[in-house]
């Protein structure tokens, strides 16, 4: 039972490092999903609820750290469990991207308003 628990973690951890893809969806309420085909994890949030992003250490196991995401503000919203710090780093640099489009389109229409 051991070792067929261990080739199941094994394979998983495996398709998951090989087939892992990203998907960021920007509209009302932004959706990053993460996982194989329609298997993984989706965390929502609204830009007008985040304050400050930062990319931080977590333990994924006892023994294995990874790099992963958080977002600050509202509620607190963390992912990139199982990608790798390459594919992390990445996604994170696209959202701080999009986070300060947001916060410009944000002031510049606040600007309009008071003229």
């Amino acid at each position: 039972i051991v070792a067929l628990l261990f080739i199941f973690i094994f394979s998983y951890v495996t398709i998951f490092e090989l087939f892992c893809r990203v998907e960021i969806e920007i509209g009302v309420k932004n959706k990053v999903f993460i996982g194989v085909g329609k298997i993984g994890r989706t965390q929502y949030f609204k830009w007008s609820e985040i304050e400050s992003m930062h990319m931080s250490i977590a333990r994924n196991t006892a023994y294995q750290y990874r790099d992963i995401i958080i977002l600050e503000g509202t509620k607190r919203v963390k992912f990139g469990h199982g990608l790798n710090r390459e594919r992390t780093f990445f996604l994170f640099v696209v959202l701080k991207y999009l986070f300060q489009q947001y916060n410009n389109s944000t002031i510049s229409s606040n600007e309009d308003q008071i003229y």
